[in-house]
């Protein structure tokens, strides 16, 4: 199927989209010393699709992304299969909010618990471990959402009544 998908979208780039079906939406964003554009190209008409009907697949998505941060070209093609049928700009916003929110959540367990510098790595310890930071994430947005994480952190390591606290109001009735 990946290759079908691939071809696809190939052979329609060659006759510019036109007669394809494919809906398109380009987005610009210029910000912290990078450009960034965004092509989403959205297909629903999928009879063509063996596997369509039976994976309730109804939209196939095509990203492409190009960045350049100082000069330097960056490009990237992603592909999506989603149940939803939906315009090119829907499924923009959505996956842009999806890798939004992964990447801000990477951001801060990476920072304040330096996650990518750990040597948890035997077995499911990674994995294990990586459960536990976000759950220590989630409780503390929940019970002390006006307190930082790092600060938060700090407090949990050296004030064991606020480390008890935060497990208390999490846990006990």
């Amino acid at each position: 199927m990946e290759d079908e998908v691939f071809h696809y979208f190939d052979q329609a780039k060659l006759c510019n989209y036109e007669g394809t079906g494919i809906d398109v939406h380009i987005s610009y964003d210029k910000d912290h010393g990078r450009i960034e554009t965004r092509e989403v190209r959205t297909l629903t008409e999928l009879e063509w699709l063996e596997q369509a009907e039976t994976w309730t697949i109804r939209t196939v998505i095509e990203v492409k992304s190009e960045r350049v941060i100082k000069g330097k070209t960056e490009t990237a093609t992603r592909y999506y299969l989603s149940s939803r049928v939906g315009s090119a700009e829907y499924f923009a916003k959505n996956i842009r909010g999806h890798w939004g929110i992964e990447n801000h959540l990477h951001y801060v367990i990476d920072v304040v618990f330096k996650e990518d510098a750990s040597l948890a790595n035997a077995g499911n310890t990674a994995e294990n471990m990586s459960l536990l930071r976000r759950l220590a994430v989630n409780i503390v947005r929940m019970v002390d959402p006006g307190r930082g994480l790092a600060e938060a952190r700090r407090a949990a390591t050296y004030e064991p009544n606020y480390l008890l606290g935060l497990l208390s109001r999490t846990f006990v009735k």
